[in-house]
């Protein structure tokens, strides 16, 4: 009877300053729809680079030699060194919930147009797979690389902006494309140039190039590649999917590691630190404000009947 006889009094209170009440729940309302809107928007965010950044060529898994895998950058092997890929790709791709898996070689060399030479950087992938795996392309003039692997001396390379820009190369030129092969030796082949593309950082654009995986493999006179990278349907299965690889993997190939996108993309990782930093900040503000509105609120009720509580 007690309590129900204190909830009486509590609601007439409120229903006796009106306009102070309500100002009190409008402040909380809207503390916490700010909150919550911003929280969705950053976890939104997220998503949305977490997808741009897998389906930009990354790949949700890299399975690779162990050696170059878990090794740091300085210490990875510079050449190709994944030999029985086709059959282990075979394998992964009766793993559920892989849409498809290719072959990609890193390259580093340099690549020159009448007298200009520039040091670059890219990758020798196979377009067809790309296509099923998802992998968008941001071309900006041009065309794509074509899905049928060229014939010799009918190689296709496509250029970042950058790079373009500083060999003043256009869509139908030839470039020549240098780098070293397993005997250290060099070796160079003309390519022609059919798009240009962007990987959305300007810094790696003037590096970056793309070539068929059978063009790279001829450059550096290997059949090997550097990895495989395998794409699913749903990124929220990420983990679960890389447990299963790494059991097949054991029972067939122990001398191969299985790396996910997270623990591949640390730009990713960091760009997530700073906005829940953020968020964290101005959500503690926010709190704070109503916490004090609030508290202003009930201080002043409760002062102005001090003389009824302590009848009561």
């Amino acid at each position: 009877g007690g309590a129900l006889k204190f909830a009486q009094i509590a609601l007439r209170n409120l229903a006796r300053n009106r306009r102070r009440s309500a100002l009190s729940l409008l402040l909380i309302a809207a503390g916490s729809v700010a909150i919550l809107l911003t929280a969705g928007f950053i976890r939104y965010s997220f998503g949305g680079l977490r997808e741009a950044i897998v389906r930009g060529g990354l790949g949700h898994l890299e399975v690779a030699p162990a050696r170059d895998l878990e090794a740091s950058p300085l210490e990875r092997s510079g050449f190709p060194s994944f030999a029985e890929w086709e059959k282990t790709r075979a394998q992964i791709e009766t793993t559920p919930h892989v849409l498809a898996a290719e072959g990609a070689i890193r390259l580093t060399g340099l690549v020159s147009k009448g007298d200009r030479t520039v040091a670059a950087m890219g990758l020798g992938i196979e377009p067809e797979r790309e296509r099923k795996m998802g992998f968008e392309v941001k071309l900006r003039a041009g065309s794509y690389l074509p899905d049928k692997a060229p014939a010799e001396g009918e190689d296709t390379v496509v250029l970042g902006l950058g790079l373009a820009r500083a060999l003043r190369a256009q869509p139908g030129e030839v470039v020549t494309l240098t780098a070293l092969t397993a005997d250290s030796t060099l070796n160079a082949y003309d390519m022609t140039v059919v798009g240009l593309v962007t990987t959305g950082l300007q810094d790696l654009d003037a590096r970056f190039f793309k070539a068929h995986l059978a063009s790279a493999q001829r450059l550096l006179g290997t059949d090997s590649v550097s990895s495989l990278l395998v794409a699913l349907d749903d990124t929220a299965r990420t983990q679960q999917v890389a447990a299963l690889v790494r059991s097949q993997l054991a029972a067939g190939q122990p001398g191969l590691a299985v790396a996910d996108w997270e623990s591949r993309a640390s730009f990713y990782g960091q760009v997530k630190a700073l906005y829940s930093g953020i968020f964290w900040f101005l959500g503690g503000i926010v709190f704070v404000l109503v916490c004090l509105a609030t508290s202003n609120t009930l201080l002043m009720t409760v002062l102005e009947r001090v003389r009824e509580i302590g009848t009561l």
